[in-house]
This record gives C-alpha cells, structure tokens and sequence, in this order.
C-alpha cells in the first residue's frame, strides 16, 4: 500500500526516481577501500558482487541482461583494474559471457 501511494503521487514519485541510484550505489558497493579488494578473500569478494549485479539484471531487466564495465566500477566501488581477473575467472569458468559489444551478462550455469 505505501508503494502505490508513493508512486500514484507524482511529487513522491519524483523524489524517490531522485534517489533511488544513491541508494542503489550504497547497497552494491562491498568495497570500503582499495586495499579490500586485495587478496583471495577480495577476489571472492568481487566475483561474488559482479554475479549478484548480473543475476538481479537478469531477473529485472530480461531483454536486456547484459552490463558494461563502467556499471560494474559504479556499482561495486571498484576500478576496472581490479575487477579484470575476477571477470576473466567467471569467463572461463562459463558462469558469464561477454558479447562483441563488450557487455557481460549471466549464464545459466552462472
């Protein structure tokens, strides 16, 4: 009931489309500083955090499941340097693809 009020009142709706990538961005992000994304414990940390974004992208957006890099840094609060072995890790273990227009999504298997 607080859903469909909030989003049948065009002002409540607004305000919270405003908000709503800040709070998304909190949620994702598992990373508090660089020198914890270090380490097996770190890897693990990101392989888990880019399966989880591409699994949720999958079941909210199926016609298009796929994210690029960027979405990945913005999300998960971890430079592109540091997530190129976990994506390369999921890639040849078959639980993520990556398409010629270099986005990654899911796999079954994933």
């Amino acid at each position: 009931m607080r859903a469909y009020e909030t989003i049948s009142d065009p002002a409540r709706r607004a305000a919270y489309d405003a908000q709503r990538p800040t709070q998304e961005e909190k949620r994702w992000k598992i990373f508090d500083s660089a020198e914890a994304a270090i380490g097996i414990e770190g890897e693990k940390r990101k392989r888990h955090g880019v399966l989880s974004l591409l699994y949720v992208r999958r079941i909210r957006e199926p016609r298009d499941p796929a994210m690029s890099l960027m979405e990945f840094e913005q999300m998960l609060g971890c430079p592109r340097e540091h997530l190129d072995f976990a994506l390369w890790f999921l890639r040849e273990n078959g639980w993520v693809v990556r398409s010629d227009n270099g986005r990654f999504s899911i796999t079954a298997k994933g």
